[in-house]
């Protein structure tokens, strides 16, 4: 079982079997990012504190960990296919129990499930990626491929924003709807089957620390800052709901670009050039849109960071799948290790702003992107 994922199938890029994957991918961030446009008006709803929206954020992101450690586990004993199909079914489940909750507390154990199904999916969704696409485009690929991402999220804000308020548990049954059409969808073209290699299959550390780390710095940006931006507007702007959700709704649809962006530049310039220059905007612009009292300066500044993270993520998953993306289990391991540092960063942001209020605990978010210019410049080659 040397050879677990051989680059023959990966000469010419299978692009409809992509775009089955792609689907996929949307249904489960569409059901891992819904909660943060969403959380001012159920917290309103069913009378959840503002403390607890770090708990919130924290289940899901948690769980996120949790659910792509099992990823390959799950994998070896129902392939990549069953794996994913079973991650989109329990994203899916746990919507329909989101829509259905009358509590704060189911609200948190629906997040819970969503999360363990978007980790399951995951790193078998992003193996299956590796073996699709062609070599020698595999950073353009993942960027288009991380679009996917972006429009989940895009859709996620939009629908908050066009559902409104008093609707808002239709938000989570369109989230349901469009993960049945992923599980529909799956079974009806072919897909990579790929092994979980055995415990002699060593990754080598420092690859797996480089793309730990640029993926930690944009979940902590995207799953602590950005998912805390519709309540920054509301609460300290004085906008309304609908508004804030359509901040963050602009800004996700910006970002999709910057996807197919960045994985350009990776294969042009490296992976570790291109994450400095984005963790240098993140700064700029972050810190920009946190301190400024200007709100409409903030909300252009806002959709720039919001743009800017969505680069990220393409960046740090092409680091992942050059150096040991023939690894299930280690591309699950990356993944858990970046959610897993996020949902501690996100539990003490979300009981930092009721301590010591948003500004401060937003900037220090914003400054982890600091961490990005501690790796060694390289030039990445697009081929393994």
């Amino acid at each position: 079982m040397r050879s677990l994922m051989p680059e023959k199938s990966a000469i010419e890029t299978n692009w409809p079997a992509l775009l089955v994957v792609a689907l996929a991918y949307l249904s489960v961030t569409i059901g891992e990012s819904i909660l943060s446009p969403l959380f001012p008006v159920v917290s309103d709803r069913l009378s959840i504190p503002l403390g607890l929206a770090g708990v919130a954020f924290g289940v899901l992101t948690g769980a996120t960990a949790l659910g792509n450690l099992m990823g390959g586990r799950v994998a070896a004993r129902t392939g990549t296919k069953g794996a994913a199909g079973l991650g989109i079914a329990l994203c899916g489940a746990g919507a329909v129990l989101a829509a259905a909750a009358s509590s704060g507390q189911i609200l948190i154990g629906s997040q819970a499930l969503i999360g363990l199904g978007s980790g399951v999916f995951f790193p078998n969704g992003l193996a299956a990626v590796r073996v699709l696409s062609a070599p020698s485009r595999r950073g353009l690929i993942l960027g288009l491929y991380g679009i996917a991402f972006s429009v989940g999220l895009a859709i996620a804000s939009g629908v908050v924003a066009l559902l409104a308020a008093d609707r808002w548990r239709g938000s989570f049954l369109v989230c349901a709807a469009i993960a049945a059409l992923a599980l529909i969808a799956l079974p009806r073209l072919h897909l990579p089957e790929v092994a979980v290699p055995p415990p002699e299959v060593s990754t080598p550390r420092p690859a797996f620390g480089s793309a730990t780390l640029v993926a930690a710095v944009a979940a902590i940006a995207q799953f602590g800052v950005v998912a805390l931006l519709p309540t920054f507007a509301v609460q300290v702007w004085g906008w309304t709901e609908v508004a804030a959700a359509s901040l963050l709704f602009v800004g996700r649809v910006v970002s999709i670009p910057a996807k197919a962006a960045a994985g350009a530049a990776v294969d042009r310039f490296g992976a570790i050039t291109t994450a400095k220059i984005l963790a240098s905007g993140l700064i700029l612009s972050g810190l920009g849109w946190i301190l400024t009292t200007n709100s409409s300066l903030g909300a252009g500044l806002a959709v720039a960071f919001a743009t800017l993270v969505g680069g990220v993520f393409p960046v740090a998953n092409a680091i992942a799948v050059e150096e040991f993306g023939q690894n299930v289990g280690m591309l699950g391991t990356y993944r858990a290790t970046q959610m897993g540092v996020a949902a501690v960063a996100v539990g003490f942001m979300g009981s930092g702003v009721s301590t010591v209020g948003f500004r401060p605990v937003l900037a220090a978010g914003v400054l982890t992107a600091l961490a990005v210019f501690l790796l060694n410049t390289r030039r990445m080659a697009s081929t393994s």
